[in-house]
């Protein structure tokens, strides 16, 4: 086996170790993922209404203020 050969497993092997690692952590624990990620989906959903409600009141607070006759 040459150096060049050597140094290329060496290189290659540990992050194909944690690949196969990873991969079979994700297979075992594939349904807690999917639950958390179904879990931040709708926090970041109720997130996003509670934004788009609040924008739009400013902004009509805004458009009162400005449609407000002077004294």
């Amino acid at each position: 086996m040459t150096d060049a050969i050597a140094i290329a497993l060496i290189a290659a092997a540990p992050p194909a170790v944690l690949a196969l690692l990873a991969w079979r952590a994700g297979c075992k624990n594939g349904k807690a993922i999917t639950e958390v990620h179904l879990s931040m989906n709708s926090r970041l959903d109720q997130l996003l209404e509670s934004t788009k409600k609040t924008s739009h009141a400013e902004g009509m607070e805004a458009q009162r203020k400005l449609d407000e006759p002077k004294k």
